[in-house]
């Protein structure tokens, strides 16, 4: 092999001016291949999709205290979004298992592809069990589907739902 021909990675070297900093990771390419068909490699062997695409998602991480909440007082709703490349333009939170729904606060994305921070203030009105659902729509204006589908083959989809006691 030809010591020329390199793959270069960016990391990070402990050794590069006493300390950490950037620099190259060299790796030795070993071969390149043509392959005229489909080729399966790994994950592929093992049931998932070729794609890799990131679902539009949701889910509620904060219900109340501890997923209890007192009639007629303010509650915080309150979890994270994701859909990839294509980013999150909004959150709606449903406190009545999908009857209603309305727009939670997003803070803003910290990167392009990061989660967004999404909350929503919510007032019961009446004693007993809620049904809270989130929903993320994706910036491409597609909302996340209800269908719940596990993470094998292409991703887990679905609304995110908890259940919170309403005490009076």
């Amino acid at each position: 092999m030809d010591p020329r021909q390199r793959q270069v990675a960016p990391g990070v070297d402990v050794s590069d001016h006493g300390g950490i900093g950037p620099r190259r990771r060299h790796q030795d390419l070993v071969a390149i291949q043509d392959v005229r068909s489909d080729y399966a490699r790994y994950w592929q062997q093992r049931g998932w999709k070729d794609t890799a695409e990131v679902r539009t998602q949701s889910r509620n991480d904060v219900a109340g205290e501890d997923r209890s909440a007192r009639a007629g007082a303010d509650t915080w709703i309150a979890g994270v979004a994701w859909a990839g490349a294509r980013g999150v333009s909004k959150v709606e939170v449903s406190t009545d298992d999908g009857d209603t729904w309305a727009e939670a606060q997003l803070k803003d994305p910290v990167a392009a592809n990061a989660w967004r921070l999404w909350a929503y203030r919510w007032t019961p009105t009446t004693r007993g069990e809620a049904t809270v659902l989130c929903r993320a729509t994706d910036g491409d204006g597609d909302v996340q589907t209800a269908e719940l589908a596990p993470p094998h083959p292409a991703g887990a989809t679905g609304w995110h739902s908890v259940k919170v006691k309403v005490e009076a």
